[in-house]
C-alpha cells in the first residue's frame, strides 16, 4: 500500500477505505478536550516510561492505535535523547491529524495489517489502551510479533479488573477488562514472553466501582451520551481532587519501584517480549 504525506500532515493511503474500529467516532475529540489536564492521563504517562526505563529496548518505537498522540508525544523527549526514533499509527483520520497538529512527524492513518512498519528498525511497540478494542486480542499479537525482531518488546496498558466492566466500557468499544489470567491467556496464544505484570491505579477501584458499576447495579441506567459526559466531567481538572490523586499515585509509584507488589488496580501495564 502506497502512502504519501497530505495537507494535515500526516501519512495516508491513496485509495483509502473505510476502516472497521471499535472505538467511538467522537473519541478522539473528546480525550484531545482532556488529556493534557487530568491527573489520569499524566500519571498513566509516567507509569509507561517508567516501564520503558526499566525494561528498555533497541531499535524504532511504533505505537499502534496512538489516537490524538498524546502518549508519543509525552515519550519523545526520552526517545530523543536515547537516539529512539517514533511512529505512530492510527486508523482514525482526526486522531491523525491531531498528532500532527501537534508536532509528531511520522504519523499514519492505516490499521496496523496495511502499514510500512516491515520496512522499519521496530524494536518495540506500544499498545497503549487498544488492545481491549480488539475482538481476537490473540491473532492481533500474533500480526504483531510478525514484524518484531527476537527480543523485541511489546508495552501494553489495558483497563483491568472484570468485576468493573461497566456500559462506560461498552460504550468505549471494550470487548473486555484484563486481569492476570487474561494476559496468560494472550500471551500463551500467541507465543510471546511475559517478562513484566503490574496492576497500577489502586486508588481508582472504589471510584469506578461506585460510580460506574454500582449504579447500574441499582437500575440507574445512563444513555451513552449522559454517560460520556459524566465521564468527560469527571477527567475536567479540579485543582484539589488532582492533587490528593497525585500523592496517591507517587505514593504507588515509590512503592513499585522498591518492589512492592500491587495486587489491584483499574489498569494494567504488560509486557511481552518476542
Amino acid at each position: 500500500m502506497n502512502f504519501s504525506k497530505n495537507s494535515m500532515g500526516y501519512f495516508a493511503p491513496k485509495n483509502r477505505e473505510g476502516l472497521k474500529i471499535s472505538y467511538p467516532l467522537e473519541g478522539n475529540e473528546n480525550c484531545l478536550s482532556i488529556e493534557e489536564q487530568p491527573h489520569w492521563f499524566n500519571a498513566r504517562n509516567q507509569v509507561i516510561l517508567a516501564s520503558i526505563e526499566q525494561f528498555s529496548f533497541e531499535g524504532d518505537f511504533l505505537a499502534v492505535g496512538g489516537g490524538n498522540g498524546y502518549q508519543l508525544l509525552f515519550l519523545e523527549n526520552y526517545f530523543k535523547r536515547k537516539g529512539i526514533k517514533s511512529a505512530l499509527c492510527e486508523p482514525g483520520s482526526q486522531g491523525c491529524a491531531n498528532a500532527a497538529q501537534m508536532g509528531l512527524k511520522n504519523v499514519y492513518c492505516c490499521q496496523f495489517s496495511d502499514s510500512p512498519f516491515k520496512f522499519f528498525n521496530i524494536g518495540a511497540i506500544g499498545l497503549l489502551d487498544v488492545l481491549e478494542h480488539i475482538d481476537d486480542d490473540v491473532q492481533f499479537l500474533k500480526n504483531i510479533k510478525s514484524v518484531l525482531p527476537i527480543g523485541g518488546r511489546i508495552y501494553i496498558t489495558v483497563p483491568a479488573m472484570k468485576f468493573l466492566f461497566s456500559d462506560e466500557d461498552r460504550f468505549g468499544g471494550y470487548f473486555r477488562r484484563f486481569n492476570k489470567k487474561e494476559c496468560s491467556r494472550v500471551a500463551s496464544g500467541s507465543g510471546l514472553k511475559i517478562i513484566s505484570q503490574t496492576y497500577f491505579f489502586s486508588f481508582y477501584v472504589p471510584l469506578v466501582w461506585l460510580f460506574r458499576v454500582f449504579l447500574e447495579k441499582i437500575n440507574i441506567n445512563l444513555s451513552r451520551e449522559k454517560t460520556q459526559k459524566n465521564e468527560l466531567n469527571y477527567h475536567k481538572k479540579r485543582t484539589l481532587l488532582n492533587a490528593v490523586l497525585n500523592l496517591l499515585h507517587l505514593i504507588e509509584m515509590r512503592l513499585a519501584k522498591i518492589g512492592c507488589h500491587i495486587p489491584f488496580g483499574t489498569s494494567m501495564l504488560i509486557i511481552l517480549e518476542k
